[in-house]
């Protein structure tokens, strides 16, 4: 017995009379328009580039932090090896932490 396979979801033949003709038939998407599917994304689209430059910015910005005071012979006092163990913490933090919340924020579920 051969079984029949329904066309994929979302594409319509406007008229479907026979499985030859397929070709011939003009099919119909009965998707949404390009300006619905834009407006109903740009939630999750601000949402990932907000927290993509957030993580981003705070890995840069602690990179910076560490590499001026390893680099700059004039920078290496006690004070700026406390400022470089806190840049050295939130550059982990940013890295491992955030990106686990972002993918978990994004995705919706963990």
């Amino acid at each position: 017995m051969m079984e029949t396979s329904t066309p994929a979801k979302g594409l319509v033949p406007s008229n479907m009379s026979s499985l030859d003709s397929l070709d011939s038939m003009d099919m119909e998407v009965v998707n949404a328009t390009d300006q619905e599917t834009f407006t109903n994304y740009l939630p999750y689209v601000t949402k990932v580039l907000t927290l993509v430059t957030i993580i981003l910015l705070a890995v840069f910005s602690n990179l910076l932090v560490i590499l001026s005071v390893v680099l700059y012979r004039k920078l290496r006092g006690i004070n700026n090896y406390f400022l470089v163990s806190l840049a050295l913490a939130d550059l982990l933090v940013a890295s491992c932490a955030m990106t686990l919340n972002a993918t978990q924020e994004i995705s919706g579920r963990w």
